[in-house]
């Protein structure tokens, strides 16, 4: 076979190099990898840029985006090993520790060792304490499940029914309280507190309360009507 060795005297492909290389313009190839160890692309022989023209795939020998990355879905309850992880962030030593995200089945799981925070323009618009499970909308420091707070104004949560026609009787918001007991008729909702419309014409609005004995059905306990 037409083989060339450049510091090996038994090449093992068309062109087999032991050492390091520097190619200076460009590299047109099917597939690129190392044999052994690690591969480095420069900008120059003294630059630590990365750099690829085109799409990259990983997995994947004809990406669809700019970086395409297949063929580790996460097949265990979650990160319970690296190769669960698509993208990783940062490695702090440990799987569950580590800042990363990944897919399992059809969920799209994002890991981090401490809280989530997103921002808009570098300023903090939500926070999830990864302490506690609480979200802050307009504060990073929640107080409560769902704590919502405003800088300039009090905050406003809307409950809204968006459907071009709403049925006379039909709910326009909805609050649920539910029982976790499974004890005495528990692991069900207990209350409502709800927003009808009462009639088509003319629309207006209406509170309704109901609550729950044990087993039984949610029953009407107070209603605050649109009359003023």
């Amino acid at each position: 076979a037409e083989r060339v060795g450049i510091g090996t005297t038994t090449p093992g492909e068309k062109l087999d190099v032991n050492g390091t290389g520097y190619i200076r313009t460009a590299v047109f190839s099917d597939a690129f990898k190392p044999y052994s160890g690690t591969l480095a692309t420069y900008g120059s022989s003294s630059s630590t840029d990365h750099y690829f023209v085109g799409k990259i795939g990983i997995g994947h020998n004809n990406p669809d985006s700019n970086l395409h990355i297949v063929n580790n879905v996460a097949t265990s309850a979650g990160f319970d090993s690296f190769a669960d992880y698509q993208i990783l962030l940062y490695d702090t030593g440990t799987t569950t520790t580590s800042y990363g995200m990944g897919i399992r089945g059809g969920t799209f799981m994002f890991n981090s060792d401490d809280d989530y925070e997103w921002r808009t323009d570098n300023v903090a618009k939500m926070f999830l304490d990864g302490s506690t499970g609480n979200l802050g909308i307009g504060t990073v420091s929640p107080a409560t499940t769902l704590h919502l707070a405003n800088s300039s104004t009090a905050p406003i949560l809307r409950l809204s029914n968006d459907a071009n026609t709403i049925t006379a009787g039909a709910d326009l918001g909805v609050i649920q309280f539910y029982s976790g007991d499974n004890s005495g008729g528990g692991d069900a909702i207990k209350a409502t507190i709800s927003s009808i419309q009462p009639a088509t014409s003319p629309v207006s609005g209406e509170l309704v309360f109901k609550t729950t004995l044990s087993t039984g059905s949610l029953t009407e306990a107070m209603r605050i009507d649109s009359s003023q």
